[in-house]
């Protein structure tokens, strides 16, 4: 899925969005408590509408709310364990 995503950047671009992919999807998968759109802009520091752009393809295994209020969460623990499963060392994004 990843590696469909960074197809469409352009190649000078690639190393910034993966970075900033790696931001807000790393807080969405790892924090205790899911959080809203406008809480997670506000904790990253950056707009709601890079926190819908870098979640938006990504509803397969978020779920990713309308509304900037409601909670992002998870629709797949195994979403979760692929990222940061130990056994993926020097290949995992998280």
């Amino acid at each position: 899925m990843l590696d469909q995503l960074l197809s469409k950047q352009e190649e000078d671009e690639k190393e910034a969005w993966l970075q900033a992919f790696q931001e807000v999807v790393s807080s969405v998968v790892l924090l205790e408590s899911p959080l809203s759109a406008v809480s997670l802009a506000q904790l990253l520091q950056v707009s709601q509408e890079e926190i819908q752009c870098r979640l938006n393809s990504l509803h397969s295994v978020l779920s990713v709310p309308n509304s900037k209020d409601v909670p992002i969460r998870l629709l797949h623990l195994s979403f979760r364990e692929f990222l940061v499963n130990p056994q993926k060392q020097g290949k995992s994004l998280f």
